[in-house]
């Protein structure tokens, strides 16, 4: 039961990862770049394995004047 119960949070985990990272995008799209900071940051804590989210992370940083988050961002995207 313990072993169902732990993929179940780490697929709901992955899932409020992608859906951060679809928020953050909209708000990159719309200008907001520092609440597009505040929900990509989160997509890549929750889900750090998708290279797309510190992609868009490194992006928001670049667009907030953010050079050090946007390099260390993009290091980790590559």
């Amino acid at each position: 039961m313990e072993i169902v119960l732990n993929d179940f949070v780490n697929k709901e985990e992955k899932f409020v990862g992608r859906v951060a990272n679809l928020y953050g995008r909209a708000h990159f799209d719309l200008g907001n770049w520092q609440m597009s900071v505040t929900a990509l940051q989160k997509a890549v804590t929750v889900d750090p394995k998708v290279p797309e989210g510190y992609e868009w992370l490194a992006r928001a940083y670049d667009r907030n004047r953010q050079p050090k988050e946007f390099f260390a961002a993009w290091a980790k995207a590559l």
